[in-house]
């Protein structure tokens, strides 16, 4: 049975989501292999390069950086 302090103590592991839509290396394209890319680490994927990166080195992305908000 799980108590609520288990849950407690196993949401406060899970590191902080990157969300990549929110980057401005992110990069989305019309290829159907490849359609999303990280122009920081150079490479392109079917996964969402955060992803990539945790499962690769076991940390949340710290090349991520907020992309400017175009001002109309």
């Amino acid at each position: 049975m799980v108590t609520t302090e288990n849950k407690q103590n196993n949401s406060a592991q899970k590191p902080a989501r990157v969300n990549c839509f929110q980057c401005k290396y992110f990069k989305a394209v019309y290829d159907f292999n490849y359609p999303k890319i990280c122009e920081l680490f150079g490479f392109r994927g079917k996964k969402m390069p955060s992803i990539v990166v945790y499962e690769s080195t076991g940390s949340v992305c710290l090349g991520f950086e907020q992309k400017e908000k175009k001002v109309k």
